[in-house]
């Protein structure tokens, strides 16, 4: 019997995963495994002929029960892999898979491919991979649950590396003035690879550690306990809190932490880690046991769960609306009435609202956050009993405006989030537009029972001059919006209120939740630190015009209302993308919440304009469309009008390019002479 390790060549040196191939394939040899070499091509158009002869080629020396450990991706694309694999296991193989990547993990265009991964990893008997939270993400997605796994902790790094600390650019170090070294920043360029370190480890940290250079990361990546209990470095939650500790640590403190990584560094220079791995993979291919022996079915990581509030409300039809905010890890919650009885369960761990059907007014109720565990649901946190409360509302701060077109179906949900919102002085008006279906009484009830609530009734004219009729009656220092078909978060009134506050913001912004049929998704969301004074110029400029398909909604934000009574909606189709920008372009200052507190959700509504807008033809598309760019371009700030139109030439050239039609470009050609 005889042991083999895949080892992909082809690429620079210099590569990062050329790197970690070779060195694995390096320590593996120590161990008398031998390397079976691939080349590095796209294989995606070659024939089935040509790949099974390419492989049989490559696996032609094993023999039955020889044991084969694919380090993947091997970068030649899952239809290689699967070849490659199923090879192995003709020729009677045995197969390890060590992790380098989850690719549909770590890319977010690559998403759709996570089930054929999954799959393709489930031909194997062992796997090691990156960290517990990563078997755990396996698991939950379909992994065998008798599938072994080696946890790999971290890279090694056995050759010396190619920086000393004198060679790091600024960006890769934060340093400390008093000792004039620093620590090595091993961050995220986004929130998408922020997510991808809770479960993966990158080989920039062993770098710095054998460099003998202390790191800094983020909180919440896998290896956070392995940096702090070996104290070689810090945990932070952003870049500020890393600066301002770095900047308040004594010498004595810093060259602590640089003793503490010297200490660590032989471990991986000697390649301890991944000798460790390939050892125990080797033996659990004899050991049915190995593998699970002391690995716990769940790791959980609970932080500090707790309610911050819940809100009983009566609703539309005799029923009573229950609203609570959680901070913390969950699985689901559960709703209990005043005796302990369950009277709902959700493994939605995002949902905050619960309608309750067929109990009277006087009923109280607990909410409760849970895990999983193999003995059942464990309660982790449980809000106090919650009754229906006496109303308390003076004057109005902030005006929400909701529009309403024969919305019977949901508006009740979206007016009960609303009133839960833990920011007593909101106003809460409600324009119908013309509705023939029960909307009005609906809306009538709401009215009469709830102080905050004003309605007011126009003919139908579009939900642009039902918001404009909202503005011209609002009373509050800020104005936002909701639509009838989707809720916002408990804490969004108050979270942007007081952050615009703070900073004396005219627009305050919050990520938001797609909510498909398949889950939610977090969207709209910028690389901007929280709760700070960004100038328009620089938001619009960096972060709106890159993301502004989605940016153009009007309703994930709240505006200074003396802004937005000068500067009313136009009556045009799409009316959100000629307001936004204009309106942004007479706004100085604006802030930023990733709080994901607005829900756009399309599994309720007709969206019927977005039908009948795509069922015209191309040339009325343009029509409209060019009405929309004009009116932001003839009618916003001056000062701003360099910005208006780069906004202009990327919309207009993606328009050209998905819809295939050139007046869109004669537009631009237009625009750029005229203005």
């Amino acid at each position: 019997m005889s042991v083999y390790i895949t080892r992909i060549n082809g690429m620079a040196l210099e590569n990062t995963e050329q790197y970690r191939q070779n060195m694995v394939a390096g320590i593996a040899h120590r161990l008398g495994i031998k390397e079976m070499g691939i080349y590095r091509y796209n294989g995606e158009a070659e024939s089935a002929e040509s790949l099974n002869a390419r492989i049989d080629g490559i696996i032609a020396g094993i023999n039955r029960e020889d044991l084969v450990i694919c380090q993947f991706p091997t970068g030649n694309g899952l239809k290689f892999e699967w070849a490659l694999v199923n090879h192995l296991k003709a020729y009677g193989g045995r197969i390890s898979i060590f992790l380098h990547d989850l690719e549909p993990l770590r890319y977010e265009e690559k998403a759709a491919g996570l089930r054929e991964a999954v799959n393709l990893y489930n031909q194997a008997e062992v796997m090691i991979i990156p960290s517990l939270a990563m078997r755990q993400f396996l698991l939950d997605n379909r992994i065998r649950k008798e599938m072994k796994f080696v946890i790999q902790e971290m890279w090694d790094y056995v050759s010396e590396p190619s920086f000393s600390l004198a060679s790091v650019s600024k960006e890769e170090m934060i340093f400390n003035e008093l000792s004039k070294a620093g620590f090595g920043l091993v961050w995220y360029k986004g929130m998408h690879e922020c997510q991808y370190m809770e479960y993966s480890i990158l080989l920039s940290l062993s770098k710095f550690l054998i460099a003998g250079i202390p790191v800094i990361v983020p909180k919440g990546i896998c290896v956070q306990g392995l940096i702090e209990e070996n104290s070689l470095g810090l945990a932070v939650e952003s870049l500020e809190e890393a600066v301002n500790k770095v900047e308040a640590m004594t010498e004595a403190e810093y060259q602590g932490y640089v003793q503490c990584v010297q200490q660590f560094a032989p471990a991986l220079r000697g390649g301890y880690y991944t000798q460790r791995c390939l050892a125990e993979t080797m033996q659990m291919f004899y050991r049915k046991d190995a593998g699970r022996l002391s690995v716990p079915e769940r790791i959980y990581n609970l932080g500090q769960p707790a309610f911050s509030s819940t809100v009983l409300k009566e609703s539309y039809g005799g029923n009573l609306a229950l609203s609570w905010s959680y901070k913390g890890n969950t699985d689901g919650f559960l709703v209990c009435d005043a005796d302990g009885k369950v009277v709902f369960d959700t493994n939605n761990v995002h949902q905050h609202y619960y309608l309750i059907k067929g109990h009277e007014k006087e009923s109280c109720f607990v909410v409760k956050a849970y895990v999983e565990t193999l003995k059942g649901k464990l309660v982790i946190a449980e809000s106090g009993l919650t009754c229906l409360e006496e109303e308390k509302y003076e004057s109005p701060r902030v005006s929400l405006i909701i529009p309403a077109y024969n919305s019977e179906d949901y508006v009740a949900r979206s007016i009960d989030t609303a009133l839960a919102q833990s920011f007593p002085d909101l106003e809460i008006i409600i324009v119908d537009d013309g509705s023939t279906d029960d909307t009005p009484e609906i809306l009538g009830w709401y009215a009469e029972k709830y102080a905050n609530v004003i309605i007011f009734r126009q003919e139908n004219s579009g939900p642009a001059a039902a918001r404009n009729t909202g503005i011209r009656q609002a009373k509050g220092e800020y104005i936002g919006f909701v639509d009838s078909d989707d809720m916002i978060h408990p804490d969004m009134i108050t979270g942007l209120f007081y952050s615009a506050k703070k900073n004396d913001c005219d627009i305050a912004i919050t990520s938001a939740y797609w909510i498909k049929e398949t889950g939610y998704e977090c969207f709209i969301r910028y690389e901007i630190e929280e709760n700070i004074v960004i100038s328009f110029e620089d938001f619009f400029d960096t972060h709106y015009i890159k993301e502004c398909g989605f940016g153009t909604i009007v309703w994930n934000k709240i505006y200074r209302a003396s802004l937005v009574k000068k500067h009313l909606f136009p009556l045009l189709i799409a009316e959100d993308e000629a307001w936004t920008p204009y309106v942004m372009s007479y706004a100085e200052k604006i802030c930023y919440l990733d709080g994901c507190f607005y829900e756009y959700d399309r599994t309720v509504g007709k969206d019927t304009l977005s039908k009948s807008v795509k069922s015209r033809s191309r040339e009325e598309q343009f029509l409209s469309y060019e009405s929309v760019v004009m009116f932001y371009l003839q009618n916003g700030n001056r000062k701003q009008i360099g910005l208006l139109k780069r906004l202009a030439e990327k919309r207009l050239s993606e328009k050209e390019k998905n819809l295939a039609y050139e007046e869109y470009r004669n537009l631009w050609q237009r625009i750029e002479k005229d203005f």
